[in-house]
């Protein structure tokens, strides 16, 4: 909100970019990176420090970015999490054409679970968003759906986190901004 890079400038970066559940360490490190850049390049403009910040983040990411496997050993249920809009059902849709999956996939909200078939095996995706009660999922046969053996990925899940099987793989995704979102393994 200032319009001069400061030291309470970059106390109310720090504060966002903890806020934002970047981490200590990585807040710590982005906010020297960025300010080494910006007396490097004797940059006095808040709207170009904040492309340095962007550029500092990226390169941070890139250094821990790994591959999502999903076509590890066996089938499994993966739970992802995040707010409206973060890309839940467009990332399932990537994941669903990396298994093979050639028909135009869609968010279940209404129809709680969208059957695919995939090259190898049906994939299920679910969305629980509608659910009033976690047990309508027990009603509806979840329980069937995960012990299938086939990949079923899940949004809204922590609604029916009750009936989650023992072994599931949990994600969170998050938004960054418009073009970039960070997957996280929880567990």
């Amino acid at each position: 909100s200032s319009n001069k890079i400061d030291d309470s400038f970059y106390d109310e970066l720090e504060m966002i970019l903890l806020t934002a559940d970047v981490g200590i360490s990585a807040t710590t490190m982005l906010i020297e990176e960025t300010k080494e850049k910006v007396k490097k390049n004797k940059v006095t403009d808040p709207l170009e420090l904040k492309k340095i910040l962007k550029f500092c983040l990226v390169e941070l990411l890139k250094k821990i970015e790994q591959p999502l496997n999903i076509d590890k050993a066996g089938p499994f249920v993966m739970m992802i999490v995040g707010v409206n809009g973060a890309g839940k059902t467009t990332l399932i849709s990537e994941i669903c054409k990396k298994m093979g999956v050639l028909e135009a996939t869609s968010s279940p909200t209404f129809s709680l679970v969208n059957n695919y078939q995939g090259k190898k095996e049906p994939i299920y995706h679910f969305d629980f968003y509608r659910l009033e009660n976690p047990n309508e999922a027990i009603d509806f046969g979840v329980e069937e759906y995960f012990e299938s053996g086939h990949l079923c990925l899940l949004e809204w899940a922590e609604i029916i986190s009750e009936h989650l099987p023992l072994s599931y793989d949990h994600y969170e995704l998050k938004w960054l901004n418009e073009t970039t979102r960070i997957l996280k393994q929880i567990k």
